[in-house]
Formats: C-alpha cells, sequence, structure tokens
C-alpha cells in the first residue's frame, strides 16, 4: 500500500514543471528573461535537467550561450528570481505542490561573458535551504509561499566584476526511482562595485559544474515518502560567504550593458531610435527595416515572452500606415509602452538570512546545524566563522555584526521570558557533527538562560571557552576590540551585544547583559 500511495504521488506531479524567468535586482524588474540564460524550445524548457553529469547543470540547457545583456547590481544587492510553471506567466503558479525539496544559490566569477564557459570550475555557493525538521516543510514549500519568488543577498566582499548567478531547484519527489529532478538556469550580473582583489574561493568550498552531484549523492537518493523523515543532507559544498578589507572602488561596465536609448526592449533584445528619412524610397526602406528588426525580436524571444516584439511591430505599422498615405517624413514619435508579466506578488526579503554583517576579513562559510538556517553575511573576522551547536539547538556565528537597522525586531522581543538558573557548572554543548568543521564543544558556564518555547536566549554575563579558540579566533589573548555574535536558538537568530576582552581561552569570551532578539522570517 505504501509503495501504491508513492507511485500514485510519483504520477500527480510528473509534469508540473519550472523555469527561472525574471530577474529583479532590489525589488527592480529586469524584465522578462533580460539577462538570464533559458531553453531556446519552450515547448521543454521548463523541464528538469537531464542527465545529472551533463554540462547542462552548469546553467540549463543552451546555458552555455550567453545572452546579450548582463545586469548591473549595486555592491551587496538582493537579487530576486522568479520561477514559473509555466514560463511566460500566463497562468499563475510557480512549481507543483509535489515537487518538494531543497534550493541553493551558486556564483561564479566570470572575466569574458562571451566566452568563459559556466560548465566547469569556479562555483560556489552562496545561500541554501533544505527540510525544516520541525515544520517537515522543504525549500519548495516557502517558494510556492512567495509565488516562486526567492531572494538573495550578494555578499558585500565580491570583487566588482561579472559574475553568472545560478539559482537552482531539486526536487525530490521521484528520487524513489531514481529520477531527482534539478531546475537551474544563471542570470548574468554585473556587480558595479568592489574591492579589486582576485576573488578567492577556498578549496573546499568551490566545486565544478557538473562534478558536484552524482546519481548516488545521498541529497538526490532522499525518500520523501519515507516517515518520519531523517535529517536532510544538502548536496554541494558548505556556503561560503566571501568579505574583503580592502577599499571598494567602482568599475565601469564594458560589456552587456542595456543601451541607454532603448525605445522598448525585449528580453535581450533593444528596438533603438531609427534614423531620420525622408521621401517615398527611404520611407518604404526604412519600414522594411524596421521590421527586419521585429523579426530579430521574434527569434531572439526566449520562453519567457515576446510581447515587447509585438509591441515594436505595432511601431512598424505605423510606419508602414505613414508611408502608403504619402507622409514620406519620419520616423514617427514611438509611444509604445514595453509591457511585462505580472508580478505574482510582493518581492520577499531573503529567507534563511541570518545576519547582516560588516565588510572585513578574509571570508566565512556556514553549514545547517539547525534545519535551515545559514549564514548569508560572514563574519567580521580574520578567520572562517563556522557555527557550533549550543544547549539542544542553538548555534553560534561569531564576528561583527551591522546596526540594529540591518535587523527586523522580532514580535516575541516584548513578551515575559521566563528566567531559570544554569545548572552548577553550565550547559554542556554537543559536539558538531562530523564532516562539518572540527567537533567542538562550548560550555555556557555562567550567567542565566531564559526560555521561551524552544527559544533560548542569553541574559547576564556570558563567557563561552572552546578548547583550541573561539569561533574564528586562534589565538584570544591581547584581542580588545568590541565584537558581538549571534546565536541561533530554535532557527531564531538572537543577537549578543558583546565585549570582548584581553583574555585566556578559559575565561573565554564575554558579553554585556544586553540580549536582543531577532528572527529569520
Amino acid at each position: 500500500m505504501k509503495l501504491l500511495a508513492t507511485v500514485l504521488g510519483l504520477a500527480s506531479v510528473a509534469s508540473a514543471h519550472t523555469l527561472f524567468t525574471t530577474l529583479f535586482i532590489n525589488g527592480k524588474n529586469q524584465g522578462d528573461g533580460t539577462c538570464v540564460r533559458m531553453p531556446h524550445d519552450g515547448a521543454t524548457a521548463n523541464g528538469p535537467i537531464e542527465p545529472v553529469t551533463s554540462e547542462d547543470m552548469a546553467c540549463g540547457r543552451d546555458g552555455d550561450k550567453p545572452v546579450a545583456f548582463s545586469c548591473p547590481a549595486p555592491r551587496a544587492a538582493t537579487l530576486t528570481f522568479e520561477f514559473r510553471m509555466y514560463s511566460t506567466g500566463e497562468k499563475p503558479g510557480a512549481i507543483a505542490d509535489g515537487h518538494l525539496g531543497p534550493c541553493a544559490v551558486y556564483v561564479k566569477k566570470i572575466e569574458d561573458m562571451s566566452n568563459d564557459k559556466p560548465a566547469g570550475s569556479g562555483w560556489f555557493k552562496i545561500w541554501e535551504d533544505g527540510l525544516d525538521a520541525k515544520t517537515g516543510k522543504w525549500c519548495v514549500d516557502r517558494l510556492i509561499d512567495k509565488n516562486g519568488l526567492l531572494s538573495v543577498d550578494l555578499p558585500a566582499g565580491l570583487p566588482a566584476g561579472y559574475y553568472l548567478v545560478r539559482p537552482e531547484i531539486l526536487a525530490l519527489h521521484s528520487a524513489p526511482i531514481g529520477d531527482p529532478q534539478f531546475y537551474t538556469g544563471c542570470a548574468q550580473v554585473f556587480v558595479q562595485e568592489g574591492s579589486q582583489e582576485d576573488l578567492k574561493i577556498p578549496s573546499e568550498n568551490q566545486v565544478s559544474i557538473p562534478g558536484y552531484v552524482n546519481p548516488t549523492t545521498p541529497g538526490l537518493t532522499f525518500n520523501i515518502y519515507n516517515k518520519p523523515l531523517p535529517p536532510y543532507p544538502m548536496p554541494g559544498p558548505k556556503v561560503y560567504i566571501p568579505t574583503s578589507n580592502a577599499p571598494a572602488t567602482k568599475l565601469k561596465q564594458k560589456q552587456g550593458a542595456v543601451p541607454s536609448d532603448c525605445l522598448v526592449k525585449n528580453a535581450n533584445w533593444c528596438g533603438r531610435p531609427l534614423t531620420a528619412y525622408a521621401g517615398q524610397e527611404s520611407c518604404w526602406a526604412a519600414v522594411q527595416g524596421c521590421y527586419n528588426e521585429s523579426q530579430t525580436c521574434w527569434d531572439s524571444a526566449p520562453p519567457s515572452g515576446s510581447a515587447n516584439c509585438k509591441v515594436w511591430q505595432d511601431y512598424c505599422k505605423q510606419m508602414e500606415t505613414g508611408c502608403t498615405l504619402r507622409n514620406f517624413e519620419g520616423p514617427p514619435k514611438f509611444e509604445g509602452q514595453e509591457k511585462l508579466a505580472n508580478v505574482p506578488g510582493e518581492i520577499p526579503t531573503p529567507w534563511n538570512n541570518v545576519f547582516r554583517g560588516v565588510d572585513g576579513g578574509a571570508g566565512g562559510e556556514t553549514s545547517s546545524l539547525t534545519a535551515t538556517a545559514t549564514a548569508t553575511r560572514a563574519a567580521g573576522t580574520n578567520h572562517h566563522a563556522h557555527g557550533h551547536q549550543l544547549a539542544a539547538d542553538a548555534h553560534v556565528v561569531q564576528g561583527s555584526v551591522g546596526s540594529d537597522d540591518d535587523f527586523g525586531r522580532s514580535p516575541d522581543a516584548g513578551r515575559q521570558w521566563r528566567r531559570r538558573p544554569s545548572p552548577p557548572g553550565g550547559v554542556q554543548g554537543r559536539p558538531v557533527r562530523r564532516g562539518h568543521g572540527p567537533d567542538v564543544q562550548a560550555d555556557l558556564v555562567w550567567g542565566l538562560l531564559l526560555e521561551q518555547g524552544d527559544v533560548w536566549a542569553v541574559d547576564e554575563a556570558l563567557p563561552l571557552r572552546v578548547p583550541g579558540g573561539v569561533w574564528g579566533v586562534p589565538e584570544v589573548e591581547g584581542v580588545e576590540e568590541d565584537e558581538d555574535a549571534i546565536v541561533l536558538c530554535g532557527g531564531l537568530p538572537v543577537k549578543l551585544v558583546g565585549e570582548r576582552r584581553p583574555a585566556s581561552v578559559r575565561d573565554g569570551w564575554k558579553f554585556k547583559n544586553r540580549v536582543e532578539n531577532y528572527r529569520t522570517r
């Protein structure tokens, strides 16, 4: 009976696929298909990539072919990717409810967008979301709740230049029969401001696509129909967030900029002003040239649609009518309006956004110790910031954080907390899972713990003792600068406003008694 239910589940969702069609930068719609590499065949564009070892895994089918435009993005911009079940957006829907699975966002720096191949090495992951063990919800569930809109912050430490940004959905509904389904595409993005340093990604965080997964990768063989579900093993490398202490400089985009005089744009085609003409022969020549441009627009239109090719064609018809009526001077004023598919909902803020940090340091990596918690900013240190598990399900990311304005205050912040004293000697932390960083234990050895449901926070002063170093700082002696930290408690980030003092590893890291509570979503 269980097998029958599984097979029926697979059949019911077999054809409802998805396609990344539209890029938003800081909430602004760049246009359907603009700066996005997607399959050329509209009939199969929203289908999964097969096999998982093919070069199509990098940027999707036809993803090896660059598009004309690369969209400019400010430093640390928020990118939003729209996924559609129906590629033109003529019907609502992002992906079938049953296509459950994780999501991730990868980035690759490109020197020459026209010639560099997406397939191969150089990819690293800046964001991920898998299974929330407490709610049983997957990233795909959250994507559907957000109407197919997935947002992520670009790391502030990225050097200025050209990047391929690759959102990825892995649907596991057919994994029990050996058919994990990847849906991906690539946005061509030009980061306008950043350091002039080379981008250096640690070897353990850098992968080749294809090559980072294979048919037997545990995250691809996971059976979503098992009850209860075991912890989900996220495919690919750990998230890595580059940071830099170098001063940021602005870089001029020399390749792929949308012309400033575009009258109308369809995906990666631009209709530009026509040359003035006078006389019968030049009038009809201009009409022919206009229709030629119209055909170029139609021929280049991606699966996301060709609505603005029709806008340009109507302009050509207006010119043709003028020539027919012996009005041989032109061209007429362009009065068409660029059309965009309706945005399916409010542009979401990034979920799993643990904290927005300050710039600085060589970078940071995170791993999801709680089911869905992933940092999207690195700690401002000169060493890697690792997550460590505390007191059941609390996980700490060490380092400086941004101002209070960078956080969304929790509606729970004003509630009464139930106080209870710490047990003698503190609460013993659990070791980090093997394979996900050093097996470090942390003790809460002083102060009071406050409890509200399954969410832990800290009051009074709190030293943390970690054998071998304190969260990314191999030597504590002589460190005097103030630093803050984020503690994840049951998936809820808690900001500890801290004061570091010269201390030994034994004495650890002391905090002031102020605790501020924040939530990810």
